[in-house]
């Protein structure tokens, strides 16, 4: 969180910089930074989206001082979006970050 959440300044940020586990087979590091914000969604499709999502927002709750909330659907910018591709190896997931919102795709609940 702390590398999406830093918004304010204008450091452009590098491979090196960006901390995933587990560790992504590519990174593309593009311009620009999603903000979070007292207005971000959590948008969910089902229970464990849901699940997930009531996880990472309790961590964020500590960190920020300040919830976002869940959604089921998808406002025009400032979300976070769970994702399923059957297409995918079962591990597999994409992160795809930009300034209007989050998306994570997996094949399932292991990705």
């Amino acid at each position: 969180l702390a590398v999406l959440s830093s918004g304010y300044s204008q450091k452009t940020y590098t491979e090196k910089d960006i901390q995933i586990i587990p560790k992504p087979t590519q990174l593309v590091v593009k311009e620009g930074v999603f903000k979070f914000s007292k207005e971000t969604k959590f948008v969910v499709s089902g229970d464990f989206q849901k699940e997930a999502s009531s996880a990472l927002i309790q961590k964020f709750e500590t960190a920020a001082g300040w919830k976002p909330e869940i959604a089921t659907a998808i406002q025009a910018n400032n979300f976070v979006q769970f994702k399923v591709d059957p297409a995918l190896k079962n591990e597999a997931y994409i992160l795809d970050v930009n300034s209007k919102s989050i998306t994570i795709t997996a094949k399932g609940n292991a990705g």
